[in-house]
């Protein structure tokens, strides 16, 4: 905390916003490669909000490209090297990525205001669903279930 000893409260609030705009921006995609699900902004006949399955090729196949390109990532501001093969090992790889980042930017939103005295509740489970958008989830997990397999392997009894 020596660091933001010397700064005026102003400056330290610039911080704390700048912080918490990073956060915003990485509460979705975070969501989005832990449960694998995207919810859209539209909604189904039956009220909820449309889900559809991540497609994991198609960032892994991006995060290759910027790899190839030697830009950095826009969530993490990182350059990354390592190239993938496998969608699944990139969704855990880059999951933990930006799992780090995001405790790193809270880290320092929360060390900042308790330096300051700055009301940080609004934080606090900002990566839960909502009871919209979890039923949302629930729905299209039940609807694109895959059936019961029996003992031979074939799928249904």
């Amino acid at each position: 905390m020596t660091i933001y000893q010397n700064l005026p409260e102003a400056e330290i609030q610039m911080l704390i916003s700048a912080y918490e705009t990073k956060l915003r921006k990485i509460v979705q995609p975070l969501q989005r490669f832990e449960t694998g699900l995207e919810l859209s902004r539209y909604k189904d006949d039956n009220g909820l909000k449309q889900c559809f399955l991540v497609k994991f090729r198609n960032w892994m196949n991006d995060h290759n490209y910027r790899v190839s390109l030697g830009s950095s990532d826009s969530l993490t501001d990182i350059v990354y090297t390592r190239k993938f093969r496998h969608p699944d090992l990139y969704k855990e790889w880059y999951l933990t990525e930006i799992r780090a980042k995001y405790n790193d930017y809270y880290f320092k939103v929360t060390m900042l205001a308790q330096y300051i005295g700055y009301d940080y509740s609004h934080l606090v489970g900002q990566l839960n669903f909502t009871k919209e958008e979890q039923a949302s989830m629930d729905s299209f997990r039940e609807k694109n279930d895959r059936g019961p397999v029996a003992a031979d392997g074939w799928e249904g009894y």
